[in-house]
């Protein structure tokens, strides 16, 4: 069953985890969302920190690794060693697009002349078709609520898709918006 969460909802429990550690976030995200939470890793430092926790708290968590086509063989290595060592749960996802496909869709060099439709077709669409969010309305923050924290909404990759689904590492920015269903 499909669930949603409300604005409200979500800027409570973002005020919930602004008090907790990484290990604290995910054991209350685990307790609030059960089996329905995912997680994205580019596996960056930041990304391969955090799994070093999620494997001793919810190791069974799906975690989406988005191969863009365009990493360097030593990150595909890192991923299958983490996989295997530490036993987790990582999933690897890629656009369903041949390269020429995407050329004509979005131009040569898309990555250097047309980011935002690049990030769409390699990265977004590929995961949306995973986990398939069901969103009845974009989350905005009430006046002096910055629900974005550290990170300036300018910065990101500046889609809609932004707005109120982001996907990051980073456990705080997950809360409400890299969840896989969106629930009451």
């Amino acid at each position: 069953m499909m669930r949603y969460f409300d604005q409200k909802r979500v800027l409570e429990l973002r005020k919930e985890f602004e008090k907790l550690n990484p290990r604290g976030i995910l054991i209350r995200a685990k307790e609030e969302f059960g089996d329905q939470l995912v997680m994205t890793s580019s596996f960056g430092p930041g990304g391969i920190v955090l799994l070093s926790i999620v494997k001793d708290i919810i190791p069974e968590i799906p975690v989406y690794f988005i191969d863009t086509k365009f990493h360097f063989k030593e990150t595909l290595e890192l991923v299958n060693k983490i996989k295997e060592m530490w036993d987790l749960n990582i999933i690897t996802i890629s656009t369903e697009y041949s390269e020429d496909e995407l050329e004509e869709i979005i131009g040569k060099e898309a990555y250097k002349n047309n980011i935002d439709e690049c990030c769409k077709y390699r990265k977004v669409k590929p995961l949306l078709e995973i986990i398939k969010p069901e969103i009845t309305e974009p989350i905005e923050p009430e006046p002096g609520v910055d629900l974005m924290g550290k990170f300036d909404p300018d910065e990101l990759m500046g889609s809609a898709f932004n707005k109120y689904s982001r996907f990051q590492d980073n456990p705080y920015l997950n809360l409400g918006m890299g969840i896989k269903r969106f629930g009451k």
